[in-house]
């Protein structure tokens, strides 16, 4: 079964099958002033979806903070039917509207298979500030035989150690708030995954962190702009589409 990616500043994503359709991170706010117009009510002022981006049946949320989480984005993706998991951070923002999910929990929504795995600063980093532990997850998702590690906003953890086996990685590479370049190359080393796709890049040269990855491992980096689609194989597929 194909499925398609799509990435969207900061760490928005599409996963997309003809049977499902799944959004990771539903905020548009790229910028400081994004950021700051949806840190104060009313979250839902002049939501938008991005072109081509409509309702689907399952919202996955890392964390609460404006760049991964606009509520007003989240409720036009959930429409009447949809399912949001969110750490339990996210309930304010969510207003009830959410099952709340830990690190180690598994979930099957509509054939998608989920871990919930850890994602947090490590502590006596210059970060740790921002994310402690037990603030947010990651996804380890299972969709239409892809197994996809959104990383949410992290440091290079050991917890990545224990991933298994991954077909695209989606990790933040910004350096301010989550890993810099050298440490997400480092993690894409670690967790070994056919295709990395970076985001959360700030002000990071993507293109340099392509070129440390393939130093390192054998990982293809697909550097994406916003809502080029990527089409994905499972391990035992092509893939592209």
């Amino acid at each position: 079964m194909s499925v398609e990616l799509r990435w969207f500043p900061q760490s928005f994503v599409q996963l997309r099958t003809e049977e499902l359709t799944m959004h990771i991170d539903p905020s548009m706010a790229s910028t400081f002033l994004d950021i700051v117009r949806l840190s104060f009510p009313p979250h839902g002022a002049n939501a938008k979806l991005p072109p081509g981006i409509g309702p689907g049946g399952l919202v996955l949320v890392t964390h609460p903070h404006p760049d991964h989480l606009a509520p007003g984005t989240a409720s036009l993706l959930t429409g009447k039917d949809g399912i949001v998991l969110a750490p339990e951070s996210c309930r304010r923002k969510l207003r009830g509207h959410m099952s709340a999910v830990a690190p180690g929990d598994r979930r099957t929504v509509r054939g998608a298979e989920i871990r919930v795995v850890e994602t947090y600063n490590p502590e006596g980093t210059r970060r740790m500030t921002y994310h402690p532990r037990g603030t947010g997850v990651g996804y380890l998702v299972n969709i239409g035989g892809v197994t996809a590690y959104h990383a949410g906003d992290t440091g290079l953890i050991e917890d990545m150690r224990t991933l298994g086996e991954v077909d695209v990685a989606l990790l933040p590479i910004g350096g301010r708030f989550t890993m810099d370049i050298a440490e997400a190359a480092e993690a894409a080393e670690i967790i070994a995954p056919r295709t990395v796709v970076p985001m959360h890049r700030l002000r990071a040269d993507a293109q340099r962190f392509r070129q440390e990855v393939e130093r390192r491992c054998g990982s293809e980096v697909r550097v994406l702009g916003p809502g080029e689609p990527l089409g994905l194989g499972g391990r035992d597929g092509d893939n592209k589409i």
